[in-house]
């Protein structure tokens, strides 16, 4: 095996984000940390589809158990004591969850992958927090970095900084927020349910009804949240990817159509 050829066939669930992180436009000593960012950005957008898929299949367990469940029969709603029922159900909160930790290690692996195009030499190892402007912000070890440690002749690493900076205050922060709150505070996930006022019979209740998940303490649905992060991380990638050295951007033909 070890003289053999190596064919890989990319599914159709990273034809997008490989065709971003072609290993083959890098430098070979990051063919494989280009590779894994491709992955990281396929499997954020894989745990936002599942996520879809299974809200939409609980809504109708929902319904179904409302308007089914011995327990509800005969229910009437009491005008001066409104009650809204929710569906804790965790399925769908494994992938939103995945969502958010494939999120925070694409960070960290575009990180080393912007500082070692740079200079390969470079210690950047993820999107480590520390303070800009008096400010600690997520990624500020890699801004730090490229304002004053990154190599004098990169002609662009002022302006990647500055890039990222805005990046993370406009919407970073607050998602590696939310990434930190869901894995270090699981006691929360029970706000993440599916709700529905029961303010008449179950037997008249429809999928109008229902409210779908939103992010605690905010009126913004999950999904919402999800694919805006996930298009303003293709959009942290296209700002960004087009201005480092060491690329062959002949072989990516997506950033061309971004």
């Amino acid at each position: 095996m070890k003289n053999h050829i190596p064919v890989l066939v990319v599914g159709k669930l990273s034809w997008k984000s490989i065709g971003i992180f072609n290993p083959n436009a890098f430098p070979s000593e990051l063919r494989s940390t280009a590779m894994n960012c491709g992955d990281q950005l396929a499997l954020i957008e894989n745990s936002l589809s599942n996520t879809t898929t299974l809200i939409e299949k609980q809504k109708v367990e929902f319904l179904k158990i409302l308007q089914k469940d011995p327990s509800f029969k005969g229910f009437t709603p009491n005008p001066h004591k409104p009650a809204i029922a929710f569906y804790h159900n965790l399925a769908f909160l494994t992938h939103f969850i995945s969502f958010f930790v494939y999120f925070k290690a694409f960070l960290d692996q575009y990180a080393r992958f912007v500082s070692r195009l740079i200079d390969s030499r470079s210690s950047i190892f993820g999107f480590n927090k520390q303070n800009i402007d008096g400010h600690k912000i997520s990624g500020g070890r890699l801004i730090n970095w490229l304002r004053n440690s990154a190599p004098s002749d990169c002609a662009n690493c002022s302006k990647l900084a500055e890039i990222f900076i805005r990046h993370v205050i406009e919407w970073i922060n607050e998602t590696i927020q939310l990434r930190d709150s869901l894995v270090h505070s699981p006691y929360f996930l029970a706000e993440y349910s599916i709700s529905i006022p029961l303010n008449s019979s179950t037997s008249m209740l429809s999928s109008d009804n229902l409210s779908p998940p939103k992010i605690p303490g905010t009126n913004v649905e999950i999904l919402i949240y999800m694919e805006q992060a996930l298009k303003s991380l293709y959009t942290l990638v296209y700002d960004t990817l087009p201005l480092l050295p060491n690329v062959d951007f002949s072989l990516l033909p997506m950033l061309e159509d971004s």
